[in-house]
């Protein structure tokens, strides 16, 4: 699986943020992107293909497109996004099979509650895509875009810094969530630390 590493000592650069909403049928055209794109579905479907690979999202999705990759969509689809564009400085793109990545995100899972602060990767390790099937936990992640979005339109002092902070919070939250899902799918995650996440 390809996941996103990125270090929480540093704030991704955002280049482009908002939403996209499609009431009618819409084919996404042909592009390239030099920056890494995430994609939010808050409403309906789309259907595309990055780098021959068809991928087909809908409602509770999050996806992360890869810069220097051509995609397009393949079919029209009706939806409404919410999009970020970044740098890619300081992410770094990783092929790991994903019982290593849940074994160490369990490892890093119980530094954080137990104190081992100084021990902890502080990287966020996020898969390509994520689903949300929990609708308070994908209305979590939709308000954290929300803010940035907000931020964004309204331009006060630092604002860009502003919406990074929310990116970062918003990607903590993502993969804090998926970490949670993918340990209690696995039952992989015992004792102290899985009672707690589930507290």
């Amino acid at each position: 699986m390809i996941f996103l590493k990125h270090s929480e000592s540093h704030l991704p650069q955002i280049t482009l943020i908002g939403k996209d909403a499609n009431p009618e049928p819409h084919m996404n055209t042909k592009r390239i992107s030099s920056d890494y794109i995430f994609y939010i579905i808050t409403m309906g479907e789309i259907f595309f293909n990055e780098n021959g690979r068809e991928y087909h999202l809908k409602k509770g999705d999050c996806f992360l497109f890869e810069p220097g990759l051509l995609h397009f969509g393949t079919q029209k689809s009706v939806y409404n996004l919410i999009y970020f564009h970044f740098k890619p400085d300081n992410i770094i793109l990783k092929d790991i099979e994903y019982s290593a990545w849940l074994d160490f995100a369990q490892e890093e899972n119980k530094k954080w509650l137990t104190g081992r602060t100084d021990e902890a990767d502080n990287s966020i390790i996020l898969p390509k895509q994520v689903s949300f099937n929990d609708d308070t936990v994908f209305l979590n992640i939709v308000k954290l875009a929300e803010k940035a979005v907000e931020k964004q339109k309204i331009r006060l002092e630092n604002y860009n810094t502003l919406c990074s902070i929310n990116l970062l919070e918003m990607f903590i939250e993502i993969y804090r969530q998926y970490v949670f899902a993918s340990s209690k799918k696995s039952n992989k995650s015992t004792g102290s630390t899985y009672l707690i996440n589930e507290v």
